[in-house]
């Protein structure tokens, strides 16, 4: 029988060094970066990389899939973005700075926009975007032109605004943090402000003009990117005192352990610096002693799941740092559809794996663009575990109606932690005829396959008869959807001789014969 089959094929291809410590180096010249100059990088629950560039609107890093959205391609409703980040249900938010533009937010479909006509934010710069434990959106918000005037919002999942505080500082960069009792951190020019949900106290210590980050540490000090003024360029408060540092700190993170990591800028030294503090030793890396590229300043530290530190440069693009070696669980080099009839062939290799449970195959109803329904698990293919040798992996979802549908894999760690795969996509296309095959060969002795072509979805019946019209055997009774099967028939029971088989399916009718000869 004549088969019909599409195939489509989308190639994944990673190169890593492998002596750790690791470092990855993207810019313009060998990646999809718009621009070496990186404003915040924000990380989803699913690892997924959010990336915005002043002038160039926010990228999109999604495993291999690299996506732009600007003015030209998308509705973002600018280029230029103040503050980002996203919520525990995947959605972008991201602050901006004119009379059209507050807030926006992204779903990974459309874009909804607030400004001063129709919410109650200010027309002013949304300096900072953080989310409580409920999932309810902060902004902090800085008039201009520069008055003194600050504003903390709530946007609530019910699309409720509550206003805060409010409180007058000079202008410069501010940060705002949530700490786990929920007490709200406010870093702005003149001091540390604290608020509890009911009072707005303020710590008075003059801090910095640029206040660009703000964390807290496991010991519940509170750490600021404060810039040169003030009490120096990093600030720590452990709730009674303040202590500076001579550090220019830019930009702050925690690793899972409590490792803290700093991020400078070149004001007193030749390049910016990535500077790691465990408590009690301090270790730096810059372009002299380190693959850490040239750089004025480090905009934004953030690490993903797997401990990897995403480090945003001011005129050197994207750097990727691990000291024990950047950690891929799954390198995957091919990921492809093959359609035969009514079934989806899937087949995807990876070239190594660390620390995988396997793979669970999710298919949706629609291509890529005009996806219908929730993602359905149907399958489970167990991983190798740890190897570096590639592999290859295989499932077949089978018996589909026509129509279009995507796939994606869910590759998942003895951990827990998981990851997707690229969406790839199948058409089942719909047969235009009946047919019942002529068996081969003939004579047989004594199995022999039989295969027959349905064009619509329906009642089959396949039915052996021997040269009186005796029925002998029942091969298929059953509902079947449109498409091309085959079935086995075994004879060894029976004599020798010429026998028919019968399809009926519908209006459709056919008989052809076959011999049988022990």
């Amino acid at each position: 029988m004549k088969k019909v089959l599409s195939i489509i094929i989308f190639f994944l291809q990673v190169t890593f060094a492998q002596n750790p410590p690791q470092w990855i180096i993207y810019n313009t010249s060998n990646s999809l970066l718009p621009s070496n100059d990186i404003d915040h990088i924000v990380i989803d629950n699913i690892n997924r990389k959010w990336i915005s560039f002043p002038g160039f609107g926010l990228l999109k890093i999604d495993n291999e899939d690299w996506t732009l959205y600007n003015i030209s391609n998308s509705n973002i409703p600018s280029d230029f973005l103040i503050s980002i980040n996203v919520d525990e249900n995947l959605n972008l938010w991201a602050g901006g700075y004119n009379s059209n533009f507050q807030l926006t937010k992204f779903d990974g479909f459309s874009w909804t926009t607030w400004n001063s006509t129709n919410s109650p934010i200010p027309e002013d710069y949304v300096m900072s975007l953080i989310f409580d434990n409920q999932n309810d959106l902060w902004l902090l918000c800085m008039s201009d032109p520069p008055s003194g005037s600050n504003y903390v919002l709530e946007l609530t999942q019910d699309s409720v605004w509550n206003f805060h505080a409010s409180f007058t500082t000079f202008i410069g960069y501010r940060q705002m943090l949530f700490d786990e009792n929920q007490i709200l951190w406010v870093g702005v020019w003149n001091g540390l402000y604290k608020y509890d949900g009911d009072s707005l106290i303020f710590i008075n210590n003059q801090l910095g003009q640029y206040i660009t980050d703000i964390k807290k540490d496991l010991s519940g000090n509170i750490w600021i990117a404060a810039g040169l003024a003030g009490w120096g360029g990093l600030v720590k408060y452990d709730g009674i005192l303040f202590t500076g540092y001579n550090i220019e700190a830019t930009s702050i993170e925690l690793d899972s352990i409590g490792n803290l990591w700093i991020g400078t800028e070149a004001l007193l030294n030749p390049s910016a610096e990535l500077i790691k503090y465990d408590g009690n030793n301090w270790i730096t890396y810059n372009s002299s002693n380190s693959s850490l590229p040239s750089t004025y300043r480090i905009t934004d530290l953030t690490f993903d799941k797997f401990g990897n530190l995403w480090i945003g440069t001011s005129d050197s693009g994207l750097v990727v740092f691990n000291e024990d070696g950047i950690i891929i669980p799954v390198e995957l080099s091919s990921f492809t559809t093959s359609v035969i009839n009514n079934n989806v062939e899937l087949n995807w290799s990876t070239e190594t794996e660390t620390n995988n449970q396997g793979f669970e195959i999710e298919r949706r109803e629609g291509n890529r663009e005009l996806e219908v329904g929730d993602w359905e698990k149907i399958g489970y293919v167990a991983g190798f575990g740890t190897t570096t040798e590639p592999k290859s992996y295989s499932f077949t979802d089978k018996n589909l109606p026509t129509g279009k549908y995507s796939y994606r894999l869910k590759q998942i760690d003895f951990d827990g932690t998981f990851e997707y795969s690229q969406v790839i996509e199948a058409e089942v296309i719909a047969l235009s005829e009946f047919a019942l095959e002529q068996n081969y060969p003939n004579p047989f002795n004594p199995t022999i396959n039989i295969e027959f072509r349905i064009a619509n979805f329906g009642f089959v019946s396949l039915k052996v008869y021997d040269i009186l019209g005796r029925e002998v055997a029942v091969l298929v009774n059953e509902v079947k959807p449109a498409g091309e099967y085959e079935v086995e028939f075994n004879a060894g029971d029976l004599s020798s001789g010429i026998y028919l088989y019968r399809i009926t399916s519908g209006n459709f009718i056919e008989t052809k014969k076959l011999m049988f000869m022990k």
